[in-house]
């Protein structure tokens, strides 16, 4: 369970920092 919340919050982490580093370009 541990290795499927870490790799879930990693992706909403990646997915957070992406939709942050777009609106710049924006």
């Amino acid at each position: 369970m541990g290795r499927v919340n870490c790799a879930q919050a990693r992706h909403y982490a990646f997915i957070q920092e992406l939709t942050t580093a777009k609106w710049p370009i924006l």
